[in-house]
C-alpha cells in the first residue's frame, strides 16, 4: 500500500515575505531567501500545523514588537558554539597578537577592552578571558581586563551568566585550561572559575538597531571578536554594523570575523592584514606593537581526547620511509595521511605539515583535494602565490571545487585584484545555485551552500566590487 505524504503546511507567501522584512528590519537577520525556513521556525514557535490559525497568528505577529518575543528570537538565532572554537584564533592571538598589545596596555596603564559581539552562550568570552589572564601570569603583567558579551537570543545569555556548562562545550577546550579554570560538579557539567565569570560582562545587544557602544560604560574597544553573524545579514545592515564597529574600534585595534565574512571587499576601512595564519582586520594601516617578549609558549593541545605526542610521532615516521611500491602501501594502510597533515596543521606546527603534504602531492599528482590541503598551508603560513598556484591546480583536476574558488577570491582580495574577486566568486555563486540550500559545502567548517549563496551574492551586488 502506498505511502501517504503528510502534506506541510503552507503559509501565505505575502505574509512570510512581510515578516521576513520585519525580522531584517527590527533585528537585521535576513529570511528573505529561505521563506521555507522561516515557515518551520514559525510552526515550530506556535506549535500550530493548521494553516488557517498559522496565517492568523503571522498576522498578529506583524503588529508585534520582535524584541518582546524572545522565545522566537532563540529560534531564529544560532547558539552552537564551544570553548576555544578555531584554533588558529587563540594560537595567532597568543603567539603573535596579544603579547605585544598586552604590554603596550600596561606600560599606559590601562586597561584591555573585548568586545565578543553574539557571543551565543559565552564560550568565546570566556576563552578569551582565560587565555588572557594566563598569559599575564607568564608574561607577570598587571594588567586590568575588561570583556563585554552581547548578543541578541536572552536565553543564551542566561545560560553565559550561570557560567555552567556540558561536556559538548568542551571538545575542543586545551587540556591546561579545563584543569585550571573549571569545577566538576557531577559527571557531566562543570563550573567556571570565578574570577573568571565575574572578568565578563553580559549584555543583551542588538547589532542592527545598536547602540555603539553598547552602553556608557564601554566606549572604545582593543579587539572585537564577531564572527559567523554577518552572514546573516543582508548587505546593507552588515556595512551599517561594519561602519558602527569602526566608531568604537580604537585607531590601533583589531577586528576579527569569520572565515567566511570579508568586509574588505565592500567596506575600506577595515584593511585585511595576515598574522601568522590569521587574517585579522585593522584601521588605517596601524601596525601591530612588537612585543618587548617571547615568553609565550604557545597553545596546549585542543582536545582532551587528542592522539598523545609519542604515538603521532610513530605517524610521523612512516612519512619518512622510501618512496617505493612496498613503502607506499604500509603508508596508505597504516595512517590517514591527510588526517594527520590536517592534524597537524590544526595544532599549529605548519611547517611538519607542509613537508607532509608536499610528499603526498609528489605521489599523489593528480588527486584534486591533496592539492586543496597543500594550497590551504601555504595560505597559513603567508605564502599567497603558491597556494594560489595550489588552488588552481585542484581546480584544474576538479572545476566545481567550491573552497578553491572561495580561496582564489579571499587571495585576490588581499593582493588587490578585484577583477579576479569578481571572477572566481561569480563562478562560485554559479555553482552553488546547483546546490540544496542546506547543503555542506566540504571543506567549509560546516557552512552551507544557502550560507555561501547569501555571502556571494551580497559582494557581487556591490557596487564597489562590480565597479
Amino acid at each position: 500500500m502506498r505511502k501517504l505524504q503528510k502534506k506541510w503546511p503552507k503559509i501565505d507567501p505575502q505574509l512570510l515575505e512581510a515578516l521576513s522584512q520585519k525580522i531584517a528590519s527590527e533585528l537585521g537577520l535576513s529570511f528573505s531567501k529561505k521563506l521555507s525556513d522561516l515557515e518551520k521556525i514559525l510552526i515550530k514557535y506556535f506549535n500550530e500545523f493548521k494553516t488557517e490559525k498559522l496565517s492568523v497568528k503571522v498576522k498578529q505577529l506583524l503588529q508585534a514588537n520582535l524584541l518582546q518575543e524572545p522565545n522566537l528570537i532563540n529560534l531564529l538565532t544560532i547558539t552552537e558554539t564551544y570553548f576555544f572554537r578555531n584554533y588558529r584564533l587563540f594560537k595567532a592571538l597568543e603567539q603573535s597578537i596579544l603579547p605585544g598589545m598586552l604590554e603596550q596596555k600596561v606600560k599606559n596603564g590601562e586597561a584591555f577592552t573585548i568586545w565578543s559581539a553574539g557571543c551565543s552562550s559565552g564560550e568565546e568570552p570566556y576563552s578569551f578571558a582565560m587565555l588572557i589572564d594566563d598569559m599575564r601570569e607568564k608574561l607577570n603583567l598587571n594588567l586590568e581586563l575588561r570583556i563585554l558579551g552581547t548578543d541578541l537570543n536572552h536565553q543564551s545569555l542566561a545560560k553565559a551568566r550561570r557560567g555552567v556548562y556540558s561536556n559538548w562545550s568542551f571538545r575542543k577546550i586545551p587540556v591546561k585550561y579545563l584543569e585550571k579554570y573549571f569545577k566538576p560538579l557531577d559527571e557531566r557539567f562543570y563550573k567556571i572559575d570565578e574570577k573568571i565569570r565575574h572578568a565578563v560582562t553580559f549584555q543583551h545587544h542588538n547589532l542592527k538597531q545598536g547602540p555603539y557602544p553598547p552602553s556608557p560604560k564601554w566606549t572604545q574597544f582593543d579587539l572585537i571578536v564577531c564572527r559567523n553573524v554577518l552572514i546573516y545579514f543582508d548587505k546593507e545592515t552588515s556595512f551599517e554594523v561594519l561602519n558602527n564597529f569602526s566608531k568604537v574600534l580604537k585607531d590601533e585595534g583589531i577586528f576579527i570575523l569569520g572565515p567566511a565574512e570579508m568586509p574588505s571587499l565592500y567596506f575600506k576601512q577595515f584593511k585585511p592584514q595576515l598574522i601568522n595564519d590569521l587574517i585579522v582586520y585593522r584601521k588605517n594601516g596601524f601596525v601591530l606593537h612588537k612585543s618587548a617578549t617571547n615568553k609565550s609558549q604557545g597553545m596546549n593541545r585542543l582536545t582532551v581526547t587528542s592522539r598523545k605526542p609519542k604515538k603521532l610521532k610513530i605517524e610521523k615516521r612512516l612519512f619518512q620511509l622510501p618512496n617505493n611500491d612496498k613503502h607506499e602501501s604500509v603508508v596508505e594502510n597504516s595512517v590517514d595521511e591527510k588526517a594527520l597533515i590536517k592534524k597537524l596543521a590544526d595544532q599549529g606546527e605548519l611547517q611538519e605539515a607542509l613537508q607532509l603534504a608536499k610528499r603526498y602531492v609528489e605521489r599523489k599528482p593528480m588527486e584534486e583535494e591533496a592539492h586543496y590541503l597543500l594550497g590551504t598551508i601555504y595560505f597559513e603560513i603567508g605564502e599567497l602565490d603558491k597556494a594560489k598556484t595550489s588552488f588552481e591546480k585542484t581546480l584544474y583536476l576538479k572545476p566545481d571545487f567550491l573552497m578553491a574558488y572561495f580561496h582564489l577570491a579571499n587571495i585576490s582580495s588581499m593582493q588587490s585584484n578585484q577583477n579576479n574577486v569578481l571572477k572566481y566568486f561569480s563562478t562560485m555563486l554559479d555553482l552553488l545555485n546547483h546546490y540544496p540550500a542546506d547543503q555542506s559545502i566540504p571543506f567549509s567548517d560546516g557552512l552551507t551552500a544557502g550560507q555561501f549563496r547569501k555571502l556571494v551574492g551580497d559582494i557581487l551586488e556591490t557596487e564597489k566590487v562590480a565597479g
